[in-house]
């Protein structure tokens, strides 16, 4: 995941009227010690302002490939280098147009947005496993 201790608390569906093209995440306070976002994939970061995503990382994996990460408060990694598995690229935050501290994840290929839940294969945290069944729940009576 993305993130350490984080719940997903909103999915790839339409909402609002047009298709959430990706995942929200937030950290389950529970068990949280930090907002480190972590490149899910090596591959190589870039940074950008956007209106919508605020401070957007990209990290590119493949010519078809890459993964976005929404949101951030700070940039950790240097833009336009490589990043492995599990590297620290920025921190979880709320700039852009956002409705408070979370992470929006997509998985791109060929430009197209794809489930992340289903187009990447994620190694689940016991954490995360525990409260899947919450996060459902959650995430449905927020639609």
């Amino acid at each position: 995941m993305p993130c350490d201790n984080c719940v997903i608390t909103s999915n790839f569906k339409r909402r609002w009227g047009r298709l959430h093209k990706g995942i929200d995440l937030d950290i389950d306070t529970t068990n949280a010690t930090s907002a480190f976002i972590r490149a899910v994939q090596k591959g190589v970061v870039t940074f950008k302002r956007t209106k919508g995503y605020g401070l957007l990382a990209k990290v590119r994996h493949s010519k078809r490939r890459e993964t976005l990460y929404g949101h951030l408060a700070l940039q950790v990694a240097k833009d336009s280098t490589v990043v492995k598995k599990g590297d620290i690229i920025g921190i979880m935050g709320s700039t852009g147009s956002s409705t408070g501290k979370h992470l929006h994840f997509e998985h791109r290929v060929n430009g197209k947005a794809l489930n992340p839940m289903k187009s990447l294969v994620f190694e689940f945290s016991s954490a995360l496993l525990k409260n899947i069944a919450t996060t459902t729940l959650f995430c449905k009576s927020n639609q």
